[in-house]
């Protein structure tokens, strides 16, 4: 199915377009892909998925398992925390530590670790997080046998193997590797690096919170079909976090669900063997995770966590390495890590954008840069369809003839350099009659 408008020729349609603008159809020219696709897969991005390794995911899940426990309140995860400085330090980049108080039976400094992969603009930066320690059924029982293979070791071994994988190559962006200490006791190094961002990365602004936690595919939830899919939360506007909300509608947007769908369709153009669920909101229910406190302050965070757990291997003695499975926290990787180096390659979103009904029309307008070419792109509400279409560089303007298509719909542009698509733009919400910024900065962060 395609627009009324865009079954014309592709010259009509150019010379329809308004003066100046340059309007190439994807699905009727011959290059046909998912709105927001990568404009071109990247190589070196492709080699580095493709190399994600099972047998080092093992063993680094070993190791951690082998301090016996990381809880936050005893002393193996001081061990854990050398561990992963010392892997970072060797991959050659530059380590921090974040500093924060853990409340246990006596308070306690305790560290989150962080390496960090510059980029060409020190103004930009991108997180990839999961922590590091872990627990049994005392939140606080810092002696006990409290292993992790799962949580938190499967998502410590993915951040190490990413920062392998990514090291040495070049990115716009900084990338950040980060292994959070305290998630069991509350979020605690997450809360803490978030609002300590300005001095960790000095001038630099986040952009995207990537979150792994329980990505090692137990294999007595997961069968071969559950081992080839990943569930990705990301909030709406307000956020679904509530135990008894339920998960938001399809109509509806926030920076969250627009970092979701950016990962969903990037990752599949390099890892599509692995597909995504996307669920529609923060975690699941009464649950939450490290990228909470990066979206308490506005920012897109996502969650990628297995299809199906075992709750009986959380938390517990029982959350051995004999009930992971390696080598989908290998393709786990491969889907973060293609997802991860496309954002540090892209440029910044478009700015400005605005939207406008007209009579069968939906026209938009964005701020110029200096980028190769623009994405616009339209979603039908309750419907897969989509559609995108190339904007010339020069021009920063474009519209959409809706044809048969029935409002209400969802509009965005992204920036195109190198072959790399951005983040898209805040999305407009156009029905019969206007097109509006559907969502303000404090339904961001509002909580349902």
């Amino acid at each position: 199915m395609t627009p009324a408008g865009w079954t014309r020729s592709c010259a009509a349609r150019l010379e329809a377009a308004r003066p100046g603008v340059a309007l190439l159809a994807l699905a009727a020219c011959g290059v046909a892909r998912p709105a927001g696709a990568p404009a071109t897969a990247d190589t070196e991005i492709g080699a580095m998925a493709r190399a994600a390794s099972a047998e080092r995911v093992e063993r680094d899940v070993a190791a951690l398992v082998a301090f016996r426990n990381r809880n936050t309140c005893g002393t193996g995860v001081e061990r854990a925390r050398a561990f992963v400085a010392a892997r970072f330090a060797s991959l050659g980049l530059r380590v921090l530590e974040d500093e924060f108080e853990a409340p246990c039976a006596a308070p306690v400094k305790r560290h989150s670790v962080i390496g960090v992969l510059p980029g060409r603009d020190p103004t930009r930066l991108v997180l990839l997080g999961g922590h590091y320690d872990s627990r049994t059924v005392d939140r606080n029982d810092g002696t006990s046998d409290a292993p992790g293979a799962n949580d938190s070791g499967s998502q410590t071994a993915l951040v190490l193997e990413a920062a392998r994988l990514m090291a040495g190559h070049a990115y716009e962006t900084s990338v950040a590797f980060v292994a959070f200490a305290g998630e069991e006791q509350g979020l605690l190094g997450s809360k803490s690096v978030a609002a300590h961002l300005a001095t960790l990365f000095p001038g630099a602004t986040l952009e995207a919170m990537l979150d792994c936690d329980i990505v090692g595919g137990d294999k007595t939830a997961n069968d071969d079909l559950g081992l080839r899919k990943y569930r990705l939360y990301a909030p709406g506007a307000p956020r679904e976090t509530g135990k008894d909300t339920p998960d938001g509608p399809t109509d509806g947007t926030s920076p969250s669900r627009l970092l979701q769908r950016y990962i969903a369709l990037t990752s599949r153009a390099y890892v599509p063997e692995m597909e995504v669920v996307a669920m529609r909101r923060e975690d699941r229910p009464g649950r939450g995770g490290d990228h909470q406190p990066f979206i308490d302050l506005g920012l897109p965070g996502v969650r990628f966590i297995e299809t199906y757990e075992t709750l009986a291997h959380q938390h517990s003695p029982d959350d051995v390495l004999a009930y992971v499975t390696p080598a989908y926290t290998a393709r786990m990787t491969a889907v973060v890590v293609s997802s991860l180096a496309s954002l540090a390659r892209a440029p910044r979103p478009p700015r400005g954008l605005v939207a406008r009904r007209e009579t069968s029309r939906v026209s938009l307008a964005w701020e110029r840069a200096p980028v190769d070419h623009w994405i616009a792109s339209i979603r039908v509400i309750g419907s897969p369809a989509s559609w995108s279409v190339v904007v010339d560089r020069d021009h920063a303007a474009t519209s959409f003839d809706l044809g048969a298509l029935r409002p209400p719909l969802y509009v965005t542009v992204q920036a195109v350099s190198g072959g790399h698509a951005s983040l898209y733009a805040p999305e407009w919400r156009c029905d019969d009659a206007t097109c509006a910024v559907p969502i303000t900065p404090a339904d961001v962060v509002r909580k349902l």
